[in-house]
């Protein structure tokens, strides 16, 4: 008949002969850094991972972390219309890129999204396809002048 250690081999070969290729055991996965899962993400997704808390689900400034701020967040919805109806682009890529500070964000230094954005270096397109994709959402949720 065999060992104990034998059968117990054998049952678990057969066991793995019967099971479908899709319910193969998981392969061990390296976690993913910030930058990796940021990487999927479709601008409305950027935000809310990154910009919600305190900006809100809409982007009016009124998000879970909002009461507990010195400072009341930016109605992201108004930024064209307190701009004349011009959606400021490219200060908002400058400040999500690090290049131009903010208080409230932390500064440029080390704003609150942390290196997701920032690039590492200028030809860095991963970080501006990041912040491009995020900026046109942003973009798309301008609220028109009220009349």
């Amino acid at each position: 008949m065999g060992s104990p250690l034998r059968k117990a081999v054998l049952g678990a070969a057969a066991l793995c002969a019967c099971l479908p290729a899709s319910e193969a055991p998981p392969r061990e996965m390296k976690p993913r850094t910030a930058e990796q899962r940021a990487s999927s993400l479709s601008g409305r997704e950027l935000y809310v991972a990154y910009c919600a808390s305190c900006h809100g689900m809409e982007g009016r400034g009124d998000g879970p972390a909002a009461e507990a701020m010195r400072m009341r967040p930016t109605d992201l919805t108004a930024l064209a219309r307190s701009r004349g109806g011009t959606f400021p682009k490219a200060r908002v890529e400058r400040l999500l890129g690090g290049l131009e500070g903010f208080p409230a964000h932390g500064g440029k230094r080390m704003p609150v999204w942390g290196p997701v954005f920032i690039p590492v270096s200028p030809a860095d397109g991963h970080s501006a396809a990041l912040i491009d994709r995020l900026v046109r959402y942003l973009e798309s949720i301008q609220q028109p002048a009220a009349h």
